[in-house]
């Protein structure tokens, strides 16, 4: 069983970190509930982690999770939901909505389940993700443009893919001039402008496993919070989008 002291969640207005605990004790999944960890002197079971686990199973293709990580993530997840109910927070939550719109993208995939939904306990888990997730946004949201998150956690914390459109131009200071003008800044509308002025370009995507093997330079835009910007080098120019997910 794994013990959390009381812990104390000031240092959420501060700073951010993602909780990783290891331990070396094997989660006993049996008849017997037995108490894997707790919080503030709740005790989180291994019928606890049954849930979560098929609540995964529910929201997303997560069957190969690993036991420790599904345990870390609901460590994670509860600490949050501990700051959120002590400090009495009011956030814009919709845990129904999001089960409704799970629940019908998993029946047009036709998906199936090898146990029985228990719709209280998914929404018990969506809105603690829910929780999680809102707080790390207004976190992060109220600092400066930087990211004042280590690097190390920059890739727990954060899905980031990279979406590039380079192209050759010798207008290409005044095309990209037009283009940081541009109303809505988005790929489709910059693909269409490119178009209109039958500009051939080229389109790459690209996930980002590790931020620390990226070009500096886009790593460096990724740190100071840019999610677009644009590189230029004589005739050539690539602009680069930046989505970010938690």
């Amino acid at each position: 069983m794994i013990n959390l002291k009381q812990i104390s969640f000031n240092y959420l207005k501060f700073s951010l970190f993602i909780i990783i605990f290891s331990f070396n004790s094997q989660i006993l999944l049996s008849s017997e509930n037995k108490i894997i960890f707790k919080i503030n002197n709740k005790a989180f079971t291994t019928l606890d982690y049954q849930k979560r686990k098929q609540y995964l199973q529910f929201v997303g293709n997560n069957s190969e999770l690993s036991k420790g990580f599904i345990i870390n993530d609901f460590i994670s997840a509860n600490l949050f939901f501990e700051y959120y109910i002590k400090l009495n927070l009011k956030l814009n939550l919709d845990e129904i909505q999001v089960f409704e719109n799970i629940k019908e993208a998993n029946k047009q995939n036709k998906r199936e389940f090898d146990f029985e939904l228990n719709k209280d306990e998914i929404l018990n888990n969506i809105k603690i993700d829910l929780v999680r997730k809102a707080i790390l946004e207004n976190t992060l949201n109220s600092k400066s443009r930087n990211l004042n998150v280590p690097l190390e956690d920059i890739d727990l914390l954060y899905k980031f893919k990279i979406k590039y459109i380079n192209f050759d131009s010798f207008d290409a200071k005044k095309i990209v001039n037009e283009i940081n003008s541009l109303k809505n800044i988005n790929l489709e509308e910059i693909k269409l402008y490119l178009n209109n002025k039958k500009i051939i370009f080229f389109e790459k995507k690209q996930e980002i496993n590790n931020i620390e093997n990226i070009d500096k330079r886009i790593k460096d835009n990724i740190l100071s919070n840019n999610n677009f910007f644009i590189f230029e080098n004589n005739k050539k120019a690539s602009i680069v989008l930046i989505e970010k997910k938690f």
